[in-house]
């Protein structure tokens, strides 16, 4: 234990300024732990830990007083990563927060958090991990022009992504791997003003991706994109309102797609390329059109729980192309002067609508 001691009192190391703060922490090692604590001006803070069961946490606070930034840098096993940034003040507090962290190994953790005023630009967050059984959360509260970004590679990793309320919103969330899982959340006013972006990209298989789309304000710009490429995997999007867009591409065998809509400018889009593949849609109002697209062999579009249930009411538009043998497709829509397709090109395969009040 005192050898211990001393390898941390010649590793660490940290340095301040009276304009701008800046902290710098390394540490080799297992069991250390890093914290620190900045307010006030232009913060900057490095950590670099190397070793097992290594924890740093960094909190920084600011009144609208120049830009945050944080990097850290772990390698090895069981290591967590908290970083926490705050921002108070009502606007133009450009560049605002940038938070990256990097992680190497198994059964790591990050967690980045950053909260701003309304028209404070420039919040950034982005994460690396690359092993075995990881988890990473990013949570942006309100900002403007807000931009997340994650890459996880290995087996059995979790990634999560939640901006609430602010403008201009990105999220990009990256998996290569096995029984990986992703899910991003975004609630608020303003989303995805002057850009749509919300990805999930995973490769592998065994994998599940979710989206939720909750609330609006101005500009009202919500949209989605979930790939997928591998062997059974699962894709779902949930919204309710209001220029929803939605799109889920998959390529590969025994894949399952749901999308699930409340309302609004609802639009769909969902592509299938192999096997057994299903795919299921259902919305709720308003201006709804949904487009379909199979190749492969044994595949069903359908609605929600196997119901021939496609779109509920409101100026709906349906298109269904399946190309490949024994497939199945189902299209239900209520109301009037609606109007539904199916093309088929193959043997063997089924087309079912139903339209009606």
């Amino acid at each position: 234990m005192k050898k211990s001691t001393l390898i941390f009192a010649a590793l660490f190391a940290s340095s301040f300024a009276m304009a701008q703060n800046t902290a710098t922490t390394t540490q080799d090692g297992n069991g250390n732990n890093s914290e620190t604590t900045q307010t006030g001006l232009n913060q900057s803070s490095t950590v670099d830990q190397k070793g097992a069961d290594n924890e740093s946490v960094v909190r920084q606070f600011t009144n609208n007083n120049g830009a945050q930034s944080s990097t850290v840098s772990q390698y090895g096993t069981s290591n967590s990563a908290v970083v926490e940034m705050n921002q108070t003040g009502g606007g133009g507090n450009s560049p605002g927060n940038f938070a990256s962290i990097t992680q190497l190994g198994t059964s790591n953790s990050v967690e980045q958090t950053l909260n701003a005023g309304g028209y404070n630009s420039g919040q950034n967050a982005s994460a690396f991990q690359d092993g075995i059984s990881n988890t990473l959360t990013q949570t942006m509260h309100s900002g403007y022009t807000q931009s997340m970004s994650s890459i996880q590679f290995g087996t059995s990793n979790s990634g999560n992504q939640e901006i609430t309320g602010g403008g201009h919103n990105h999220a990009t969330l990256r998996q290569d791997g096995i029984e990986n899982s992703a899910n991003q959340l975004l609630f608020g006013t303003n989303q995805g003003s002057g850009a749509a972006d919300v990805l999930i990209d995973q490769a592998g298989s065994f994998n599940t991706a979710s989206q939720q789309f909750e609330g609006g304000g101005f500009s009202q710009r919500n949209n989605g994109v979930i790939i997928q490429d591998g062997t059974s995997n699962t894709a779902s999007q949930f919204g309710d309102g209001t220029f929803l867009d939605y799109r889920i591409s998959q390529t590969g065998e025994s894949n399952e797609s749901h999308i699930i809509g409340a309302g609004d400018r609802n639009t769909g889009i969902i592509t299938q390329d192999g096997d057994l593949n299903v795919a299921n849609l259902t919305q709720a109002g308003s201006n709804n059109i949904a487009t379909f697209t199979q190749t492969g062999n044994g595949n069903v579009i359908r609605g929600i729980g196997g119901d021939p249930v496609l779109q509920l009411d409101s100026d709906l538009t349906a298109t269904v192309m399946q190309s490949g043998n024994l497939n199945t497709a189902i299209l239900s829509q209520t109301g009037d002067g609606h109007t539904a397709t199916i093309m088929q090109s193959g043997n063997m395969n089924t087309a079912t609508i139903i339209q009606g009040n």
